[in-house]
């Protein structure tokens, strides 16, 4: 069975990323984690001013806790990576959201 080649430019992209730095993957995780807890504290933190948000607090805590558990657990530095992306567009959007 052959494996077709992903034609999304940033799919390639942080897929190339993550095989490229393969050798860095636990200095890079520990900034990953750093970045997308400190992401999800902002959107946390926007979340219960005023009237409190739960959806949106809840879904800021599991997208940052699923992120360092990924990183916690060792897995592959490829998971990790697109455990990061996703947490952050998800926090970012969230944030935009609640600046509107």
């Amino acid at each position: 069975m052959c494996r077709k080649e992903n034609k999304i430019p940033i799919v390639r992209l942080v897929n190339a990323y993550a095989e490229k730095e393969k050798e860095n993957a636990i200095g890079i995780s520990i900034a990953l984690i750093m970045i997308g807890t400190g992401v999800a504290s902002i959107n946390g933190a926007m979340a219960v001013e005023g009237d409190i948000s739960m959806v949106i607090l809840m879904s800021a805590v599991i997208l940052a806790m699923t992120t360092n558990v990924m990183a916690i657990s060792q897995q592959p530095f490829k998971v990790v990576l697109w455990s990061f992306v996703i947490s952050v567009v998800v926090n970012t959007v969230q944030i935009i959201y609640q600046l509107l």
